[in-house]
């Protein structure tokens, strides 16, 4: 019954904040910088060619005096490994990526992390691990007022919940992401959350 209603989320929701990649956060030199824009750019449309930027700017001596550039690049690795299905070695360089913002004290891109590595151990089916990644993440985003990951964050909660059948929390999930949204005038994550709860009705026979 899950593997349609998964194929359906990886369409509204799937990559909803595993690809909010974020901004360079260092001050390394234009070119290491525009190199990593580059790369993320390439991502989805031309993977090889960004893996090879990516690792190229990791051999930089200069580019890895900058901390905050290096965890961005293992954190764009870890999409990658996302997107080619290699759950495992994407939390691995969310993890590298998360200990070296961590170790400058960039909160956000900590959290990012966090809610990255929930979204590889959700599609491992590794549930309850998913959801102490994603309140991490949750926490952090509170904490710092980004309402906008806070509602994706919240978004992929509902789909944990979804995935194994607990609809009725998935609807809580979802009805918070809506609050919320509307609330920060975040009208595109809104309609998804919308979307998701008439997937849940349609299923539970709920036309109406």
């Amino acid at each position: 019954m899950f593997s349609k209603t998964r194929r359906f989320y990886h369409l509204t929701l799937g990559f909803l904040v595993f690809m909010t990649i974020g901004n360079i956060y260092g001050q390394g030199s234009n070119g290491s910088s525009e190199r990593l824009e580059e790369a993320k750019a390439l991502i989805f449309n031309n993977p090889d060619s960004a893996r090879i930027l990516l690792n190229n700017l990791l051999v930089s001596p200069v580019f890895r005096e900058n901390v905050s550039d290096v965890a961005e690049t293992y954190k764009c690795l870890g999409i990658l490994c996302h997107v080619n299905g290699k759950y495992d070695s994407s939390i691995f360089y969310q993890s590298k990526s998360g200990a070296l913002f961590n170790s400058v004290g960039n909160r956000s891109g900590f959290a990012d992390t966090e809610s990255n590595i929930g979204y590889s151990l959700t599609e491992r089916s590794s549930y309850e691990e998913a959801l102490k990644h994603y309140h991490i993440a949750i926490s952090i985003y509170d904490s710092l007022g980004e309402y906008g990951k806070k509602s994706s964050t919240l978004m992929n909660i509902g789909l944990v919940f979804h995935l194994i059948g607990n609809y009725d929390k998935a609807i809580e999930k979802y009805a918070e992401v809506i609050e919320l949204a509307e609330e920060n005038s975040n009208l595109g994550i809104a309609t998804r959350a919308m979307s998701n709860l008439a997937s849940i009705y349609t299923q539970q026979g709920q036309y109406d």
